[in-house]
């Protein structure tokens, strides 16, 4: 099994149109994970396939996500609820409550999700917008010593706010 780096990478000031898309996908995600973690809850699982079956066609309608954004989600639910079943059979944490998603969850993106692309010398980021051939372009602010590495990025990847700046961490 080998070692896998991941590259935590800043998006240059998105514009408010941008800024707005971000914001729109980060609540609809968070309310798809806390959807998924409602039904695992409900069925005291932390089983993917259960998650998958009973939540993933709500997330898609009632939260109008792509569909790798709602599968990114169930894996977040799933992996939520699987720490909070491990914590439970832990024999030092007995007390733990059912997890909720709070507002830094993050948006999952899937490999068919986005794509990095370079070019001359910059690489950007284009996000699916879950509409055949409509995308949302954000340009990377990519340090020189993670430039060659840029190349190898491949598997799912994650955006998240801290402070005001927007932030991916690719694989």
């Amino acid at each position: 099994m080998s070692n896998m780096e991941t590259v935590i990478v800043k998006l240059i000031e998105p514009t408010k149109n941008k800024q707005q898309w971000l914001e729109q996908i980060a609540a609809s995600f968070s309310g798809a994970v806390q959807l998924g973690l409602d039904v695992a809850q409900e069925n005291k699982t932390a089983s993917r396939a259960r998650i998958h079956d009973q939540a993933y066609r709500a997330m898609r309608e009632e939260f109008d996500l792509a569909s790798d954004y709602a599968r990114m989600a169930v894996n977040a639910a799933q992996a939520l609820a699987a720490s909070f079943y491990g914590l439970r059979k832990s024999k030092r944490q007995k007390r733990t409550s059912f997890p909720r998603v709070n507002g830094s969850q993050g948006i999952g993106l899937g490999t068919n999700a986005y794509k990095i692309i370079q070019s001359e010398q910059r690489f950007v980021l284009r996000c699916s917008t879950g509409q055949r051939g409509q995308y949302v372009w954000f340009p990377l602010a990519v340090a020189a010593k993670f430039r060659e590495k840029m190349a190898f990025v491949k598997g799912d990847a994650k955006l998240f706010k801290r402070a005001d700046h927007w932030y991916v961490m690719l694989p």
